[in-house]
């Protein structure tokens, strides 16, 4: 996984078969890092924080606008990673973020038999450590990522999707 995370695409001509487990759960972006392709339709991001850092640079983003709806563009994002923990005092140590989930794209021509399961799960936060006077703060999770699947038709359809941000340290 890098720092902006990893997004797994897999296309197929034929039939597609999920039977075993795609895992890519804590694979999205690194702690303190933005998710990559994040998704977003608001103008100003006054006070607004993913990953522990402001985000003024908007080439990050992908905003539904009428040309990108009709030209059918396509964006998932990778999780963000949660923010660290603040250093209380000279003792102990603050948690860090957790990782966020990776994304995924599934193109398959035929038809999808989903019998398995798909994880795209953030990580949880790590605990700070007892310090002085001034207590250290644990990380916050890493939220969760996306997954994506395409397909012509769809067959027997029993499988496990999971997208959940990851706990914060307590």
């Amino acid at each position: 996984s890098s720092t902006v995370g990893t997004i797994l695409i897999l296309k197929s001509q034929g039939n597609c078969t999920i039977a075993g487990a795609i895992d890519l759960r804590g694979m999205g972006a690194a702690t303190d890092k933005n998710g990559y392709n994040i998704l977003d339709d608001l103008t100003t991001h006054t006070n607004s924080y993913t990953g522990g850092t402001q985000l003024s640079n908007r080439t990050f983003y992908i905003t539904g606008d009428a040309s990108r709806i009709m030209n059918r563009v396509t964006a998932v994002a990778v999780g963000s990673g949660g923010g660290s923990g603040q250093k209380g005092d000279a003792a102990g140590a603050a948690g860090i973020g957790g990782t966020g989930g990776g994304a995924l794209i599934i193109e398959c021509a035929g038809t999808l038999t989903f019998t398995g399961t798909v994880k795209v799960d953030g990580s949880a936060g790590g605990l700070a450590t007892s310090g002085g006077s001034v207590a250290n703060g644990s990380g916050g999770g890493g939220s969760a990522g996306m997954a994506l699947l395409l397909y012509n038709r769809l067959g027997t359809n029993t499988g496990t999707f999971t997208a959940a941000g990851g706990i914060g340290g307590a």
